[in-house]
């Protein structure tokens, strides 16, 4: 129970914290490089790994 908690946890705090639009502008001018969009976006690159996640299986569905 206490590890689907954090992974949810996980995955709100990088819905919270990265928006959509900024993600796909940053993308678009540096590629798909974890250190450089997690720069861009002031977050770590964990955190876009875990947006990068949930938004690719949004997509997939």
């Amino acid at each position: 129970m206490a590890v689907l908690q954090d992974s949810l946890t996980r995955r709100h705090a990088a819905d919270c914290l990265i928006d959509p639009e900024a993600y796909r502008c940053a993308e678009l001018a540096f590629g798909p490089h974890l250190a450089r969009l997690a720069a861009e976006l002031g977050v770590t690159t964990h955190v876009i790994a875990v947006w990068h996640d949930i938004h690719e299986r949004i997509t997939r569905a």
